[in-house]
This record gives C-alpha cells, sequence and structure tokens, in this order.
C-alpha cells in the first residue's frame, strides 16, 4: 500500500516516546514506514540519512523498526497535568469556512474533514494556504513561470 503524505495521521497507534500520533500534513510519519522503502533488498540500507538505494523521493528519510510494548490508539482521554480530572474531548461539532470561488479541486477540505472526524486530540484547528485566484478560474496559470515581470523584480521599474 502507498499512502498519501496527509492522510498518515489516519489510524496509527501513538508513539511510545512522545505519546502523540505520528507524522502530519505533508511528512512522513516515524512510526510506520512505508512498505515500498523495504523492496529491492533495500531494507539493510534503511538505518540512516541519505542512503544510496531507493529512488529520490525515499531519501533523506530514516526508518525505525521496533517491537512496540504496548499499542496505544489515543482513544483515551487523557489527564491534566497535576489534576485528577480530564481532558474533555472536543467531539461535537465541526465547522469549515470555505471561499468555493477559491476552490482548486485540491481536496484539502475533504482530507482535513477526514483526519476531524477519524483522529484525536490535536485537530480541532486546521488552517489552510490561501490560493491567490480570481473568481471561477481555477488555480493562477501564471505563478512560478517565467515570462513578463511586474512590480519591483522588473528591471525596468528598479531605480
Amino acid at each position: 500500500m502507498m499512502y498519501h503524505a496527509q492522510e498518515r495521521i489516519v489510524n496509527l497507534p501513538g508513539s511510545e516516546i512522545t505519546g502523540q500520533r505520528g507524522g502530519i500534513h505533508n511528512s512522513v510519519t516515524r512510526i510506520t514506514p512505508k512498505p515500498t522503502h523495504m523492496i529491492g533488498g533495500y531494507g539493510h540500507l534503511a538505518y540512516g540519512f541519505n542512503y544510496y538505494g531507493t529512488v529520490g523521493s525515499n531519501r533523506d528519510e530514516f526508518v525505525v523498526v521496533r517491537k512496540m510494548k504496548n499499542i496505544n490508539w489515543l482513544d483515551r482521554r487523557r489527564q491534566r497535568p497535576g489534576t485528577g480530572e480530564r481532558k474533555m474531548k472536543i467531539r461535537s461539532q465541526v465547522g469549515m469556512v470555505l471561499n468555493l470561488d477559491k476552490c482548486i479541486g485540491c481536496h484539502t477540505c475533504s482530507v482535513t474533514c477526514k483526519n476531524v472526524w477519524t483522529s484525536r486530540e490535536g485537530m480541532e484547528y486546521a488552517w489552510f494556504n490561501n490560493v491567490e485566484s480570481k473568481p471561477g478560474v481555477g488555480f493562477p496559470e501564471r505563478l512560478g513561470k517565467p515570462g513578463k515581470m511586474e512590480g519591483r523584480l522588473d528591471p525596468q521599474n528598479q531605480r
């Protein structure tokens, strides 16, 4: 199975070291490795940084494989430090405010919704990057493309 980085916080056990679920938006989790990292006999090289073996997208990562003493799914309420009371789970209502005129079809909203309802604590607030585009025209076409420069980077505007 290949995992999309945005969905890697779903159905992962908590870390014994940090007590939190591994992985976050656009990161590779350090708790369970992708099975494809071990394909081709490169599992013995997967212990350090910058190993040469797999394709470039799997480099600059490390894999730690160990047996967990206790699999903690983080589905119990935690106690507040220094008190006997338990933290309240914020699971009753979820609201999203999205400007559909700026939708570019990236499905970040649906992935976030899935993470809010299938994960545990920590997903109460999620922020999106702003996409600056005109209403109804999709992603900015000229973004990052060479061509006519405008504004302060234009050599004619330099003093």
